[in-house]
């Protein structure tokens, strides 16, 4: 079996994290903050860990300033929800995924917020005139950092430089990049970051986060649900005090103390070369799939940074049947259709043919993995039935 859909979730994930979840079920087991005994600050001190961890390879000074959720989008919600209001104007580009748009147009029509986007090119190429003509007024800058279909990543620097001179928040999902792409939200001029923590930080599922700078009042930042914390239990209303606030309700401990590992398993690692490894085999799928005829690659400007990620597709067949090939053929697995990104697919052309295969390789994946991969789609693309 060969796994190509670290785009979703990666896979396998370091035996360290493993031994992290089991070790806790174990010896440990108990809720932290919660309670005074010996398992509750035991839990509490790996929270603890993982958040201070977490903080520091993102480039957050603050750590309560850095919350968990059971994952990106989530983060995502959170953050929409509590800091736009009715009238608020939120710029977004045409490459994002759901985990934004949706609930952008849930609260247009809950509340009414406007929602104005970037044009790009089929190959992930933003119109930044254009972008700094729709800031004017706006609240917000939201986007993804890499795209998960093609594995562009936009130009935060630029983004980031608009949403400041227009006095914008400028918000980041950046559940495709982290890991792999070095990122320091405060040099980068990130307000709120938001990402998942079972992709390229190699924990399990059901964890996230958010960040967020200083430029956000918690005042301003309205929670997304409330309930126990373990403080400020006499009060009938929410805690405001970090990270309370917006940490209701018992937390996923087995998914902390599994990222935790995760976090330091790619610090050792070192993303760099977590990202040269990933690149290597980019480049191997890029070369290779354009040298297949009847297969077409779903491109990338040549001035953008990619992550791994890769998408193609061939007008013979649909891509439901080509991921299956893949699958039942080959023990392959990929990822076909709209890859919960539709507004990608309306950019690049690829929506009404159902979207693209998407081949996402990750740090364990080989040369000669690629390789057969390659022979695979050349035995799919010249096949007739």
């Amino acid at each position: 079996m060969i796994y190509l859909d670290n785009s979703a979730t990666t896979f396998p994930k370091p035996p360290s994290v493993k031994e992290a979840i089991v070790s806790f079920l174990d010896t440990i087991g108990a809720n932290p903050g919660r309670s005074g005994h010996t398992l509750s600050i035991d839990s509490g001190r790996i929270l603890y860990e993982c958040r201070r961890a977490l903080s520091h390879f993102i480039g957050q000074s603050d750590v309560f300033r850095t919350l968990f959720t059971l994952n990106a989008t989530q983060a995502l919600n959170t953050c929409l929800y509590g800091l736009l209001k009715k009238g608020d104007t939120v710029l977004v580009s045409s490459l994002e995924h759901n985990s934004i748009m949706r609930p952008l147009y849930e609260l247009q029509d809950r509340i009414g917020i406007n929602i104005r986007t970037i044009p790009a090119t089929a190959s992930c190429l933003l119109d930044l005139d254009r972008a700094r003509e729709l800031a004017n007024g706006a609240k917000m800058i939201a986007c993804v950092h890499g795209n998960n279909v093609t594995g562009a990543l936009l130009p935060l620097a630029e983004l980031s430089a608009i949403a400041k001179e227009n006095d914008a928040l400028f918000l980041v999902d950046a559940s495709q990049s982290v890991g792999s792409i070095e990122l320091n939200m405060e040099e980068m001029g990130i307000d709120l970051l938001c990402a998942s923590g079972h992709k390229g930080l190699l924990g399990p599922m059901g964890t996230g986060f958010f960040s967020f700078s200083k430029k956000v009042q918690t005042e301003d930042f309205a929670t997304l649900m409330q309930g126990g914390t373990g403080s400020k239990s006499e009060a009938m209303t929410q805690p405001l005090m970090l990270p309370d606030k917006y940490e209701s309700g018992t937390i996923n401990m087995l998914g902390i103390a599994g990222l935790l590992e995760g976090i330091r398993w790619v610090e050792a690692k070192g993303v760099s070369a977590i990202n040269e490894h990933e690149q290597q085999l980019r480049i191997q799928l890029v070369e290779g799939i354009r040298a297949i005829k009847n297969l077409t690659i779903c491109e990338v400007d040549n001035s953008l940074a990619t992550t791994g990620a890769v998408s193609l597709y061939m007008k013979a067949k649909n891509v439901s049947e080509i991921g299956m090939a893949l699958d039942k053929d080959f023990g392959i697995l990929a990822r076909v259709g709209l890859h919960c990104s539709p507004a990608t697919h309306r950019t690049i052309g690829t929506y009404h043919q159902g979207g693209t295969v998407r081949l996402s390789p990750g740090i364990f994946t080989t040369k000669e993995e690629i390789a057969y991969v390659l022979e695979a789609l050349q035995k799919i693309a010249t096949c007739k039935a």
